[in-house]
């Protein structure tokens, strides 16, 4: 009986934590994010919230090989946001591109990203 009651109760935890991961893998996984244009036409200050915000990536980026600094600005429907992203360079990050960038805005308005995904184009075009 008593051994009975130990795998009856290690399931249950088992079960409970496999829940709990599931959740939290959920959660991070299902965050919306926003447009350039919807953020702008928020009516709340949104510096210093963490913000996810889709945009194409505009000709004129800089990238700083040695610093590893990438500056660049995202638009969408007319409206641009700078961004300043310390790290790697995705290998697909090109201007044109649509880019998801996860950060916060800045006091001067610039969105410092933590991550940037780029977005792959729906079908391949060969290069001529």
């Amino acid at each position: 009986m008593f051994k009975r009651k130990k795998f009856l109760i290690a399931g249950l935890l088992l079960v409970l934590a496999l829940g709990y991961l599931a959740y939290m893998g959920f959660k991070g996984a299902g965050s919306y994010f926003l447009t350039v244009s919807e953020l702008q036409s928020q009516n709340e200050d949104m510096r210093g919230k963490e913000l996810k915000v889709l945009g194409k990536v505009e000709p004129d980026y800089s990238w700083d090989s040695k610093n590893l600094l990438l500056t660049f600005t995202i638009t969408d429907q007319g409206a641009s946001l700078p961004v300043k992203y310390s790290g790697v360079k995705p290998d697909t990050f090109d201007a044109g591109g649509e880019v998801v960038v996860d950060g916060k805005i800045n006091t001067e308005g610039i969105l410092e990203a933590d991550t940037i995904l780029t977005k792959c184009p729906s079908k391949y075009v060969p290069s001529k």
